[in-house]
């Protein structure tokens, strides 16, 4: 897998054409990092088109951006493939009060015999010394939070909406849930900016899925978050996209799996979509699995969370959802 990743870094470098992009877009369906990082109108107004039209939207990287990540990905490899034993001593538990009260893992973990992962948060690297692995996941993580915060900004807007109070599902859950979401500030005057209270409760996840794992890796679901980006270069990820299951390749024909990040609308923008100040339509979150494939592969996944406890009242009326949903067989 790490030869692999080796090759496809170097072929992103000798194939990437930066000089493709035009306006917002980097052709195709997809929308220009560089353009979204400087802050061009167009390409925010992609973003917001395209998590409302199905709740997600695509990213394309600059060929440096994407060789980094596929450095990452390499560097990654190396350390999954070590014995357990090893892996173990990358880990320790830490209390992140933008996440919640209880302790929370940092560095590895293997949820199931399938699927094994790196966790930090942000403000909170993984337990590694300096190393190249250490060095990648800081840039990648960077950029992937640049990039989504550009996109919250993009969704939440300039902040001199005024609230009116909570509608919908936010009247449902109580004050921490909506209401919460919302910045300080009162009815009566200019908020701050909106996406500031998604900038601390984010986590960075490098994942390792076995190709001999007989359970599926990740079944069908919403994250809680505001907005998820998911660099996955091997198959694996799908979108439940008009009925059906969608591979991004399916979604946007133009797909490049070593440059194209796909962010996805979660049940925090759902939920913020319901408030009378959302100056977009209705945003549903995006259903999607990881589904079994015949090669074993590694992606990296960055979310944007609201601080706890708002993010703790969306959870549960998240978690309370598919509870009801169970209960009626769906």
């Amino acid at each position: 897998l790490w030869r692999c990743a080796l090759v496809c870094e170097r072929l992103v470098r000798a194939l990437a054409d930066p000089t493709t992009m035009v306006c917002g877009r980097a052709g195709g369906g997809s929308v220009s990092a560089q353009l979204l990082l400087a802050g061009d109108t167009d390409a925010a107004a992609e973003i917001i088109a395209g998590l409302s039209l199905r709740g997600a939207v695509l990213v394309r990287l600059g060929v440096d951006d994407a060789a980094a990540l596929a450095s990452l990905l390499r560097y990654s490899s190396h350390f999954f493939e070590k014995p357990h034993g090893e892996k173990a001593y990358v880990a320790r538990d830490a209390v992140i009060p933008a996440v919640g009260p209880a302790a929370v893992r940092v560095g590895w973990r293997q949820p199931s015999a399938s699927k094994e992962l790196l966790r930090c948060f942000r403000g909170h690297p993984l337990p590694l010394p300096d190393t190249p692995l250490s060095r990648a996941a800081g840039a990648s993580e960077a950029l992937l939070h640049a990039l989504l915060s550009r996109c919250a900004n993009a969704l939440l807007g300039p902040g001199d909406v005024r609230a009116a109070g909570s509608t919908g599902r936010s009247a449902e859950c109580g004050a921490e849930c909506g209401a919460a979401l919302l910045p300080a500030g009162g009815s009566g005057g200019a908020l701050p900016r909106l996406s500031d209270r998604f900038e601390r409760n984010c986590a960075f996840d490098i994942f390792y899925y076995r190709a001999d794992g007989c359970e599926v890796p990740c079944d069908a679901h919403v994250d809680r978050g505001l907005l998820h980006a998911i660099w996955a270069p091997a198959f694996g990820l799908q979108l439940w996209q008009s009925g059906a299951w969608r591979s991004p390749a399916e979604v946007w024909p133009s797909f490049e799996p070593w440059r194209d990040v796909v962010v996805l609308a979660n049940a925090e923008a759902e939920e913020l979509s319901t408030e009378p100040w959302w100056p977009h339509g209705r945003m549903s979150a995006c259903v999607h699995r990881v589904a079994r494939v015949a090669q074993t592969r590694v992606s990296v996944s960055y979310e944007l969370r609201a601080a706890f406890p708002a993010a703790a009242a969306v959870e549960a009326e998240v978690e309370s959802g598919e509870a009801e949903a169970e209960g009626d067989g769906e």
